[in-house]
């Protein structure tokens, strides 16, 4: 392995787990270290140190320090996972107790008896708003029955105006020609006179009044 810095060699520290007897605690020196009886069962290599040996450069990589470190780190995931955990048993626990505490207050199921008396209070309701849409039909129809003779009555007023007004007309006609010679009387026996009288609408009667009145001035 080369130094990332320097492209020098490395020295490597290590973690190592030595078996060993108990009688050379403290004192693993290099010719206990050979013994028969001692032996490496591992290494711990996350927490190995990398050591550049060019006496410039000494760069290190720190791998026990990032060992160390990705531990605390591991281990506040794990405290923060608990945390959580914690929290949410207690809100599912919550929620359980919610959910009982519905469920007591909910009614009881309705029975066949309740189901049967809704029924029946629902028909007579249907029943009472079809017995009034049925009268208000049969209002509607007879309002259309009435009102159609209505109609028919003012239709055959309305021919017997027009036949009135033909009527009329032609007898306004011979009027003005019997009073062609009174041309030059007074004015409200004149011909235009009477014939304004008549297109006024006033009564044909005191127009018949009027039209002999002219005669008698004339006689006499």
């Amino acid at each position: 392995m080369k130094c990332p810095n320097c492209d020098s060699t490395m020295r490597m520290q290590v973690l190592a787990v030595i078996s060993a007897p108990a009688e050379l605690s403290h004192n693993f020196t290099k010719a206990n270290l050979r013994r028969k009886d001692v032996y490496l069962m591992g290494v711990n290599w996350e927490t190995a140190n990398y050591i550049c040996e060019n006496p410039e450069c000494r760069h290190v990589i720190d791998g026990y320090g990032n060992y160390v470190t990705n531990l605390e780190k591991e281990r506040e995931n794990v405290r923060t996972l608990l945390a959580d955990h914690v929290e949410r048993e207690a809100a599912l626990r919550a929620e359980v107790e919610r959910l009982k505490a519905a469920i007591d207050t909910q009614p009881s199921p309705p029975t066949r008896e309740d189901m049967e008396w809704a029924g029946k209070v629902h028909l007579a309701k249907a029943e009472k708003e079809n017995d009034a849409l049925r009268a208000e039909v049969e209002a509607l129809r007879r309002t259309a029955t009435d009102r159609a003779g209505i109609i028919d009555s003012v239709r055959e007023w309305t021919r017997g105006v027009v036949n009135d007004n033909w009527a009329l007309r032609a007898e306004v006609e011979a009027l003005r020609a019997a009073l062609e010679p009174f041309a030059g009387a007074e004015p409200e026996y004149s011909a235009g006179g009477l014939y304004t009288i008549l297109v006024n609408g006033r009564d044909l009667t005191a127009a018949r009044a009027a039209l002999a009145q002219a005669k008698d001035a004339e006689a006499q």
